[in-house]
């Protein structure tokens, strides 16, 4: 995608719907926000266990964790907080790598970005706490 698509002039904004799905809703800047454009993507619910494993793994002591670390805090801004190594993968076990794919299968199917925030406002504060936990400088 270019950066002229109309995907980078999106905002989204995540609210809980009563069957526990995460609705992420695309509002069109260009409006100041106010009209949603192709509207809704509800994140299955595979995706938030898979999303849980992840952080409750990040929030442990193992070597796995690290790269856990790196994989979900790379997601929320690879620029300030490091980017995943592909290599990482080598050093996971095969259940945390299938959770991986899961959340990397869930992104890779939408046009805009999504970031782990927008799922709610508990893994924002989640992703703080690794940022403070693993990035103390």
């Amino acid at each position: 995608m270019s950066h002229g698509d109309s995907t980078n002039s999106r905002a989204m904004r995540a609210a809980i719907i009563p069957d526990g799905l995460t609705k992420l809703i695309f509002l069109d800047t260009r409006t100041g926000g106010a009209e949603p454009i192709n509207v809704e993507i509800l994140a299955h619910p595979k995706v938030k266990s898979a999303l849980n494993r992840l952080i409750d793994l990040a929030r442990s002591d193992t070597g796995q964790s690290a790269r856990v670390t790196n994989f979900l805090l790379s997601w929320w801004d690879g620029d300030q907080w490091g980017h995943f190594p592909l290599t990482d993968l080598f050093a996971v076990d095969r259940d945390v790598a299938a959770d991986m794919a899961t959340v990397f299968e869930f992104l890779g199917q939408h046009g805009g970005a999504v970031y782990i925030d927008a799922f709610g406002d508990q893994y924002r504060d989640q992703m703080a706490d690794l940022v403070e936990r693993w990035r103390p400088d």
